[in-house]
């Protein structure tokens, strides 16, 4: 396998690994957020590992340092999950919530990047905005890990792995064509 087949394949990883997430914690929501801390933090380290080996075996030109820099948040985070794991709610919330503003912000550049070069992109921008907004939801809510809560951070989870499977699709094209 080619270094450009594993940059795109591994970008489709890292949206295949957020979906699953988001359904499960869709379909398995609870009103505590506590038990599903350890899935959502090693979700985000290895999605954040996969980026990073994703920017390294890349060419110097096809690298692009917004995927690294969101790579190593995503790693970070995850470890900070599994370091505050046990705190309240309110932290685990707080930390979820920067994550989320971060990663849409993060889609909305690379949207925007490839707006003249893909169509898919404005579908990257439209989940990267919706996402946006349910983080936001999610950070002034009054009531930490509540139901409500986890089922807007399942549908983020969810939005953010279809636009890094949109992401990829993308990679992959733009490879193909040469």
């Amino acid at each position: 396998m080619n270094a450009g087949n594993k940059q795109w394949g591994l970008t489709i990883l890292q949206g295949v690994i957020l979906c699953i997430t988001g359904f499960l914690l869709l379909f398995n929501a609870a009103n505590n957020l506590q038990p599903y801390v350890f899935l959502i933090g090693f979700t985000m380290v290895i999605t954040g590992f996969s980026g990073i080996f994703e920017w390294f075996i890349c060419k110097s030109f096809d690298r692009d340092l917004s995927d690294f820099i969101w790579s190593i948040l995503c790693l970070v985070g995850g470890i900070l999950l599994f370091v505050f794991k046990n705190h309240e709610l309110h932290t685990l919330n707080i930390l979820l919530s920067i994550w989320l503003l971060i990663s849409t912000l993060w889609i909305a550049l690379r949207s925007w990047e490839l707006q003249w070069i893909h169509s898919l992109s404005w579908a990257m921008t439209i989940a990267g905005i919706l996402s946006f907004f349910l983080g936001c939801i999610i950070l002034i809510s009054p009531k930490d890990g509540d139901l409500l809560n986890m089922k807007l951070l399942a549908s983020s989870f969810l939005l953010i792995g279809i636009s890094l499977l949109l992401l990829g699709y993308i990679k992959k094209k733009l490879i193909q064509d040469g």
